[in-house]
């Protein structure tokens, strides 16, 4: 009886587990699939390794707009393998150019693809000029995004882009950057890079193709940037549910078919698992759109940089557990301590909730505190500072059922408590 209960103990912890599902793509808010453009126009101009394809968004069409440079990793110029990501950039109002910079695998050297991308850059702006009736890009709102060896191509930009006569970016974002087995191509050095340009190096915790040397180099050596923007973000995996949540390599890549450029390598064979999943929805694309809208507005700074709850957040399993977060250098240090979860000094009720949640405190843990409750896309729908008393009650009926978390932040910046809210 008693190998058959712990059998069945088993058993349930097992289907609990593999019960839980992965959140879909926000409705709204960075990463989410609220779109203004509806439509993209699409240039095939691949005619070598100074070749590139060009996205310009259009139904409604727009006089300007952001141009995105997006470089892809090694063997990877067939923009399929990044489909999804462009996509939502380009819908999200941007123009986006995509380099070749390679012929093939083996008879373009690593030490040319920046210059062949440079030249890729400037053909893609001249051929837009030619073209007065297209939406034309804003040179003074540039950012450059890549991937793995286009991430490498992306820090070298922003390092020398007065030498090489490109735009001077206003951000960058590097994703698993690195050469791995195919050196040559780096900078000696990126101390020199701007103080303005705002920078997000992301790298995920179990890459065994480039690691993270060449994120770390360019992290530590860009020291005129300040940490107000620029950020080291680690990626993690997550097997609470299904699918789990990897870390590997192929994480920034999303596949869409409809985006072939019907060529296709050695490597782009073997890359089958470019699936879009919550890595996407929640790291790659939520911490561009908030770079960007950051780096041109000041609007997504909280979530782009900081070691923020909004920058971390990964989204919930379908059981409302917290999928496992980013990881951030610098990290915050009044933010950085270990969460606590309905610790038995708060009670909070009715919760489950109709909406108005009541929260006590016989201690008075909260005086002088701020109060945050963010919903299951990591937007904040709920603040109030300057706290006062044992008691406090907050009015979410406004807000859709589902699950909410809220923290507790006393008046130095220390989250002291946290907890989930299910709005019935």
């Amino acid at each position: 009886m008693k190998r058959f209960l712990l059998t069945f103990l088993f058993a349930s912890a097992l289907l609990r587990s593999y019960s839980q599902t992965q959140p879909p793509e926000p409705a709204t808010g960075y990463g989410g699939m609220s779109y203004p453009y509806s439509q993209i126009t699409t240039f095939n101009c691949d005619d070598g390794a100074t070749g590139f394809m060009l996205y310009i968004p259009t139904s409604p069409h727009a006089d300007t707009l952001p141009l995105i440079v997006f470089s892809h990793g090694f063997g990877e110029w067939n923009p399929l393998r990044y489909g999804r990501w462009i996509e939502h950039l380009v819908k999200r109002g941007n123009i986006v150019v995509f380099p070749r910079y390679q012929v093939n695998e083996y008879t373009t050297l690593a030490t040319s693809f920046t210059g062949n991308s440079v030249t890729g850059i400037k053909r893609a702006i001249d051929t837009i000029r030619a073209h007065p009736s297209w939406t034309q890009p804003e040179l003074d709102k540039v950012f450059y995004v890549g991937h793995s060896y286009g991430g490498l191509l992306s820090a070298n930009f922003a390092t020398n882009f007065s030498s090489y006569g490109i735009p001077k970016p206003k951000a960058i974002l590097l994703a698993c950057p690195g050469y791995g087995t195919y050196p040559g191509g780096q900078l000696s050095s990126y101390s020199a890079m701007d103080s303005s340009i705002f920078v997000l190096d992301i790298f995920e915790n179990t890459d065994n193709v480039v690691d993270s040397t060449f994120a770390l180099q360019v992290f530590n050596q860009t020291t005129l940037i300040p940490y107000t923007h620029k950020n080291l973000v680690i990626h993690f995996a997550d097997s609470t549910g299904t699918p789990a949540v990897v870390s590997s390599h192929g994480q920034a890549p999303c596949i869409d078919s409809t985006m072939t450029n019907g060529d296709n390598g050695v490597v782009m064979l073997q890359a089958s698992y470019a699936f879009t999943d919550v890595t996407d929805f929640y790291c790659y694309w939520k911490l561009f759109d908030a770079l960007e809208d950051c780096a041109l507005t000041g609007g997504g700074c909280n979530t782009a940089f900081g070691d923020t709850y909004p920058q971390k957040f990964m989204g919930l399993w379908s059981n409302g557990t917290p999928i496992r977060p980013l990881e951030v250098r610098p990290a915050n240090i009044a933010t950085g301590i270990m969460e606590q979860e309905n610790p038995a000094h708060m009670q909070v009720y009715p919760n489950p909730g109709n909406g108005i949640f009541n929260f006590v405190s016989d201690q008075k843990v909260w005086k002088d505190a701020m109060l945050e409750v963010y919903n299951s896309e990591g937007i904040k729908v709920y603040s109030k500072s300057q706290l006062t008393g044992s008691s406090y009650s907050i009015d979410l009926t406004g807000q859709a059922r589902g699950i909410y978390l809220y923290h507790i932040i006393n008046n130095t910046g220390t989250m002291i408590i946290s907890g989930k809210l299910i709005r019935l």
